[in-house]
């Protein structure tokens, strides 16, 4: 019977709630002080992914996509010399804003220019059909 009347006691059960909430804070302000090594766990999933990546991008380049993409290219570059579209379409700041977008080298201009070209184009033959049916 005391075991009992001692469990119902209010007395009692205040104290084993104030005994838990301060174990519960204990345990919580120790978390901050002690060391996490969270950052170095991230760091190294973040380089194994860079790894994967390369890996892959690696095994992309070495399937012929760089032989095809060449062969692209050679032709985007002989339609823009054939209609002289670098003296037609291009803007005189496009080539630093391509590089300040991220694009660099010759191919961005010849892609950047064929583009120019073609759009317009697809723009107007999109619209004919849209309006036409």
């Amino acid at each position: 019977m005391d075991l009992i009347d001692r469990l119902v006691d209010a007395d009692f059960i205040i104290a084993i709630f104030v005994a838990a909430s301060v174990a519960a804070t204990l345990v919580t302000l120790s978390s901050f002080f002690l060391p996490s090594d969270t950052l170095a766990r991230r760091m190294k999933s973040i380089a194994s992914e860079k790894e994967r990546l390369r890996a892959r991008q690696m095994a992309a380049q070495n399937v012929g996509s760089k032989q095809l993409r060449h062969r692209q290219r050679a032709y985007l570059k002989e339609i823009v010399e054939k209609f002289a579209l670098s003296k037609w379409l291009y803007a005189e700041d496009a080539k630093s804003r391509l590089a300040v977008a991220g694009f660099r080298g010759p191919q961005a201009e010849t892609t950047f220019l064929f583009s120019r070209l073609v759009t317009p184009l697809l723009f107007f033959i999109g619209a004919t059909i849209y309006i036409l049916s």
